[in-house]
C-alpha cells in the first residue's frame, strides 16, 4: 500500500441508511469488477471510505437534485481505520487493475478526489464509526 493509513477516514451516507449504519456498522457496499463477459459488474462486500471530510468534494455522490433517491452527502461518519479489515487505497486495490481503461477514465474523473479513496472489507463494525454530521 502506498502511503500511510490516515488516523481517521470518512463514510458518507443518506437518510435511508444512517440509522442502520449507526446500529450495525457498514454492512453493504460494492466495488466494480470486470466480469467474465467483459462488462463491469458490482461485487458486494466492500465499504467506500475517504480521507476527505468535506461533503462538497465528494464528486461521486449523486444528490436528489441529480435524480438519486436520497442525498448521500447528508450524513458523515468518522471511521477508525484500526478497526477496519483489509483496508486498501482504491488506487492500490487489485480489482482496479482489472478494470477497463475506458471505465476507469469515466469513474476516476477527478484524480485529486480518487487519490483519497479507500476500501475496507465489510462489515465495518458500528464501534468503528462516529456520526459527525446530520441529525
Amino acid at each position: 500500500m502506498s502511503g500511510s493509513i490516515p488516523s481517521v477516514l470518512y463514510h458518507f451516507t443518506c437518510i435511508d441508511s444512517v440509522e442502520g449504519v449507526r446500529r450495525e456498522g457498514i454492512t453493504r457496499g460494492f466495488i466494480p469488477l470486470l466480469g467474465a463477459s467483459g462488462t463491469m459488474q458490482l461485487r458486494p462486500g466492500w465499504a467506500w471510505l475517504t480521507e476527505d471530510p468535506d461533503p462538497a468534494r465528494q464528486t461521486w455522490i449523486r444528490t436528489r437534485a441529480e435524480g438519486a433517491a436520497c442525498d448521500r452527502s447528508e450524513f458523515r461518519f468518522a471511521v477508525d481505520p484500526a478497526k477496519c479489515v483489509r483496508l486498501t487505497r482504491w488506487l492500490d486495490h487489485p480489482v482496479r487493475a482489472q478494470a477497463r481503461t475506458s471505465w476507469l477514465r469515466d469513474f476516476e474523473l477527478y484524480p485529486d478526489v480518487v487519490a483519497r479513496w479507500w476500501l475496507a472489507r465489510c462489515p465495518v463494525p458500528a464501534e468503528a464509526l462516529r456520526l459527525e454530521t446530520g441529525t
